[in-house]
């Protein structure tokens, strides 16, 4: 049976590891590809430097590592494969990528209390801004739903294959990075 597992830290705050994700329902311009991987090039190498030196500085100040355990392992079922998982603190939900469907799990308890159906090829969620938005690979769009209700509430169209998604809260913008092309589709999350 598919499952999935949390980790739990010292606090006893749960975490998945999940992508960030956020809300829109308009699409924007979309930018080149090309020039994320240039600018990935040149602030990569800078912000992995800086990163290290931070996380060697904090090692130094913090004699034991975080203590992580698995806090649970909860039974999902059902057919097809998995993908990114989003664990929503503010509503407590856990949002599971699954094959043609998202099902939504209570965080506190792990039972499902809701699927959001025909979302083929699912990869991406997020949610911002009173929004939930999943990249829907298979049929090149993002579905905007209601976080509260589950209903997909629009269907915007995005480039080839969106996967990953992302929401930058300074510009209050939700990025779908297209698998198959050299693109990404822009959305305004407020909207």
């Amino acid at each position: 049976l598919p499952f999935l597992c949390f980790v739990e830290d010292a606090n006893g705050r749960k975490d998945c590891r999940a992508t960030l994700a956020m809300t829109t329902r308009h699409q924007v311009p979309t930018i080149k590809y090309q020039a994320l991987k240039t600018m990935n090039r040149l602030l990569l190498p800078l912000l992995l430097g800086a990163s290290c030196a931070a996380e060697a500085q904090s090692a130094l100040k913090t004699s034991a590592a975080p203590d992580y355990r698995v806090a649970a392992i909860w039974p999902v079922g059902g057919e097809g494969g998995w993908d990114y998982i989003l664990a929503d603190h503010a509503s407590g939900r856990v949002y599971a990528s699954h094959a043609t469907q998202v099902d939504v799990l209570d965080l506190a308890t792990g039972h499902k209390v809701g699927v959001i159906p025909n979302t083929a090829g699912v990869h991406g969620i997020v949610v911002a801004q009173g929004h939930g938005f999943i990249s829907c690979g298979q049929t090149n769009t993002v579905a905007v739903f209601d976080p509260k209700t589950l209903q997909v509430t629009a269907t915007v169209p995005a480039g080839a294959r969106p996967d990953a998604l992302l929401y930058d809260a300074f510009s209050n913008r939700v990025f779908a990075f297209n698998n198959g092309g050299t693109t990404a589709t822009v959305l305004d999350a407020a909207t």
